[in-house]
Parts: C-alpha cells; structure tokens; sequence
C-alpha cells in the first residue's frame, strides 16, 4: 500500500501513480495519491484539515494515473490546492484540499457510539472467505483490506429509522511519526464500505435478499460520486480507529452516507460524507430478433 502511495515526480506541480492490486483504480487510491502530490508541494509545519473530491470516471488499472498540482493558494494560516488526476488526457478525479497551521481555539466534540471493543470482533474478511474468493476467482474487492485489520459491529437503526454501521480499523503494519501520511491514508482507507451501508439499507428488503446484492435479476450501477473528509485533531491509523457511519438520505438514484472517526479513546479525529450512485438499470423489451439486454447511456 504505501509502494502505491510512493509518486513519481515529472516537474514541478506534476506526479505520477500507478496502480496497485486489483482489477479497477479504487477511489481511495486515488485520494490518496492525488493528496501526496499535494503535499509535496506544501512547506512544514501546514497540515491537512480538509479534502474534497469528484470522481469523474473510472479508471484504467492498465495505466499510470498523472496528477496535476494547481497550487491555488498560499497564505499565512491556510494553503488551497487543486489536484487533477489524468488518464489518457481525461480527468478521473478533481480534488481540493486545504492545508492549515496548528492554533489554539475552542474544543468540543461529538461522543462515540457504544460498540463492543475490537478484540472481542472478529476479523474481516476471515481466513475462510479469503480461500474460498480465491478459488473461485472473485477476489475482487477484498484485496483492498489485506492491509488492513478489520472488525464490523452489527448495524443498528436511529429513533429516524436511518440504518448505521461501524467497523474498527487499523493498518496491520508500524507506521512512522508522519502526520501527513496518517491522514492520507485515513482518505484512503475511508472509501471502504462506505458504499455498501446505503446499498445494504436499499436492497435489506429485497425479495431473496441475503445479505448479498438482492434480487439478481436486477442490474445495478454502484459507485461513489464524490467523497469529502475533515481532520479535526491528530491520530494514528496503525493503532485501532472506530468508523461510525449512517445512511442519512436515498433520491433520485443517489444516496448520502455521512460518518465519524473515533480514536480508542473516544476522542473525534475526522469526519467523512459521501455521496453514491444507486442506480438500478431496468432490462430492455426483448424481441425475437434481440435479447434482452442491459444498457447504460452514461459512464456513471
């Protein structure tokens, strides 16, 4: 993982990435990626505080990801950076993120949730669903958590009725003391099963539903449309972190899941949104000339 995150330096204000396992440019790859080569063009003592990023398409794994540096602003407290990642002279991502010195304010903070502690969880994906993925050649996601040391807690509902979720997480390997690489690999790990609380609120209902995609005769197009963090105070991604997340609103084929990053302590570190494509594709009319066939007129 942090091979993946080791850029490639052009010119000045230009990077390149390539991709890591997998079959697809996963999204959190590409905030992180486009969040180093912002940092390397802020000066000690600035840290990241905010982030906000679109994504345009998907991306090619075949290929290396150039990212684009627009050093927008540089003041005294805050620095302003734009970051466009290129494949192919497209853009795949459109990134902003902030930069901001350390100063004395006022401090308080929302309370964790009560979950059970992650050494009594157990570890996602198991041993078993690992072999039998791999024997069948559907690693697909699950590549993405080898880094990492997962444990879900059971989803719960709000007085509102909203469905939550939390997973604790941390990066299985010692990392420096390197604030900047902490945060950008909270980004990074922060893309992770975001989505899949808005689509398991969506198909939870769903005749023949198990815990899977619903009804397979219905084609879907999940994606992440864009994906915005917030860093409140410093931590650590190598010691246990607890993802709170809620799926707050689902219209018109997007839907909006908001969560929050607690230490182990219960301290706040950083808070996320996203907002996802939940698009169900319906079949085509069959004729006796033509199949039935699944289309999308767009690219997401």
């Amino acid at each position: 993982m942090l091979k993946v995150l080791d850029l490639e330096r052009l010119e000045s204000n230009l990077y390149r990435g390539d991709h890591g396992l997998g079959t697809h440019v996963f999204g959190g790859e590409s905030l992180g990626q486009g969040l180093v080569s912002a940092a390397h063009t802020v000066g000690e003592g600035y840290h990241l505080h905010s982030m906000h990023g679109y994504f345009l398409r998907l991306g090619d794994h075949t290929r290396p990801v150039v990212f684009d540096v627009d050093r927008i602003r540089n003041g005294r407290s805050f620095i302003t950076r734009r970051v466009k990642a290129i494949q192919q002279g497209e853009a795949i991502l459109n990134l902003a993120c902030s930069f901001h010195i350390d100063e004395p304010g006022l401090e308080h903070a929302d309370t964790p949730p009560d979950v059970p502690r992650p050494e009594t969880l157990p570890r996602y994906p198991s041993e078993a669903m690992l072999r039998e993925a791999e024997s069948r050649g559907e690693l697909g996601y699950l590549y993405r958590f080898e880094a990492f040391d997962t444990r879900h807690v059971k989803s719960w509902q709000t007085e509102a009725g909203n469905w939550c979720g939390a997973h604790w997480v941390r990066v299985n390997e010692a990392l420096p003391d390197n604030r900047a690489l902490h945060a950008i690999l909270l980004a990074y790990l922060s893309d992770m099963e975001f989505l899949d609380l808005i689509m398991e609120e969506d198909i939870r209902d769903t005749p023949g539903y198990g815990g899977g995609f619903g009804d397979p005769d219905v084609e879907r197009q999940w994606y992440s449309l864009d994906h915005s963090l917030w860093f409140h105070r410093p931590f650590r991604v190598d010691e246990w972190l607890l993802f709170e997340k809620e799926s707050v609103s689902a219209q018109g084929a997007r839907g909006l899941v908001r969560g929050r990053f607690f230490n182990r302590d219960g301290v706040l570190v950083a808070s996320a949104v996203q907002e996802c494509l939940t698009r169900q594709l319906q079949p085509q009319p069959s004729t006796p000339s033509t199949p039935s066939t699944l289309q999308s007129t767009e690219e997401n």
